[in-house]
């Protein structure tokens, strides 16, 4: 690693360790802001078959105030001992070994959706630990979109800061198991330690210039009513977000503005230019800097950690296939979204397979960029409220990736969990399927 990401790793620990830290109230876990992994999340429900894990982000003036008054969680290696970890060394076959001849099998949920022709000659040993937890809390509904546990809620609550029961271990996986739905069992945490988020305070700077602008409506998220937008505040992104050109009409005689808990809702008569006549109304969440993008092809050989990324939550899926299907595995973790990111894996080996060779990308790279078309890209730069995820627009249910990264000397404190520095995180979560193109995958770097 550079002097200059060793450097930047270092400066990262000096946080404050609630600041930042993503809060799972049902299962009394809180995790801190990590700069030096990267992780992915199974936290999201499936409308009408199980809900989502409630999340939110802890706020620095939350966490600075729970400190000024001696406010601690409980430590993660007290509460959880070693005979609550076990221990599993996985051998998966590597997918992206352009070498063999790869057949795809569609329907079928586990490793064995790629069934080779000859054998491949790369495996991928990894030494994973995992821990269970109980669902311990409901949470109250009314309290979704705040970020504000109380010092009971935080005093009951372990805290995992990265902490691993050996050395040796790769990957850390923390699961939660609902009361209310004993036959589904949620992806709380998936860590990869050794997948470190190595980019220069120059690569960085520049990538979130690259995405802010295509990021959300006009550079801002609006359209997420469910409270990871956090509750409606007149704060100025709320007044640069209505005054920039086409959010709101600006030929008529005004917009009502209705505040409610967790949107505005606009009303306005609409201009004879307009398309019908009359009394019209339109929601938006509350304005936050950032929200969901499509990420260039580019941008995996322009900054090659993210190819690096993209994988992990293929690695997530494998991983969790395996120890599905282990005989002493009763509940599956996640089944739903693993058969999904399986199932556009293997779409993406057979397409990229079936195409010519990419001018400008390689073999693991072309299978990347396909499969990035079934996901889509978010930019967080807030400390989201409580929420659920509901992944029901497609009914797919899916992994999350997350990495997070600080911006020095850009304004504001963002997501927080660097000492009141600039934080913004970087996630994907799965879309509507991808359309099948050639020019996808060998479409020119510029």
């Amino acid at each position: 690693m550079r002097a200059e990401s060793r450097d930047y790793m270092s400066m990262c620990k000096k946080k404050k360790r609630l600041d930042g830290a993503m809060h799972l109230f049902e299962f009394d876990l809180l995790v801190a802001t990590s700069f030096e992994s990267t992780d992915v999340l199974g936290l999201g429900g499936c409308r009408d078959q199980h809900l989502g894990a409630v999340h939110g982000v802890i706020s620095l003036e939350t966490a600075t105030d729970l400190e000024l008054h001696d406010v601690r969680a409980k430590a993660w290696k007290e509460t959880i001992p070693g005979n609550k970890i076990s221990i599993h060394t996985i051998e998966t076959e590597d997918p992206f070994d352009s070498t063999s001849k790869v057949k795809v099998s569609r329907g079928l949920c586990n490793v064995l959706f790629i069934s080779l022709l000859t054998p491949l000659t790369h495996f991928v040993q990894t030494i994973v630990e995992i821990i269970s937890l109980p669902q311990v809390h409901t949470f109250p509904e009314a309290r979704l979109g705040e970020n504000n546990p109380t010092s009971e809620e935080i005093t009951r609550s372990v805290l995992y800061s990265g902490e691993k029961s050996r050395p040796d271990v790769d990957v850390t996986i923390i699961t939660g198991r609902f009361t209310s739905s004993p036959s589904h069992e949620a992806l709380l945490l998936m860590r990869f330690h050794k997948v470190v988020p190595d980019l220069s305070r120059l690569q960085i700077q520049n990538l979130f210039n690259a995405i802010k602008p295509k990021s959300g409506k006009k550079g801002y998220e609006v359209v997420r009513r469910g409270g990871s937008s956090g509750t409606t505040t007149l704060d100025p992104h709320f007044f640069t977000f209505i005054g920039a050109h086409g959010n709101l009409p600006r030929m008529g005689r005004g917009v009502k503005f209705e505040r409610l808990q967790k949107k505005w809702v606009c009303h306005y008569i609409r201009t004879p230019s307009s398309k019908g006549t009359g009394p019209a109304s339109h929601e938006y969440g509350p304005p936050r800097v950032g929200g969901s993008f499509d990420l260039s092809p580019s941008h995996l050989v322009d900054y090659p950690f993210l190819t690096k990324f993209a994988k992990t939550k293929i690695d997530c899926a494998l991983l969790l296939d395996h120890l599905n299907h282990l005989p002493s595995r009763t509940v599956k973790i996640q089944p739903g979204a693993v058969f999904n990111e399986l199932n556009n894996l293997a779409e993406s080996l057979r397409f990229v397979k079936d195409s010519p060779p990419s001018p400008e990308f390689s073999f693991e790279v072309s299978v990347l960029v396909h499969c990035n078309t079934f996901q889509r890209h978010t930019l967080v730069c807030h400390p989201v409220g409580y929420h659920r995820d509901v992944f029901s627009r497609y009914g797919l249910e899916s992994l999350e990736n997350k990495v997070c990264f600080v911006y020095e000397g850009y304004g504001g404190l963002g997501r927080g969990g660097c000492d009141g520095k600039f934080v913004f995180a970087l996630l994907d979560w799965l879309c509507a399927p991808a359309k099948t193109n050639a020019s996808v995958v060998n479409r020119p770097k510029r």
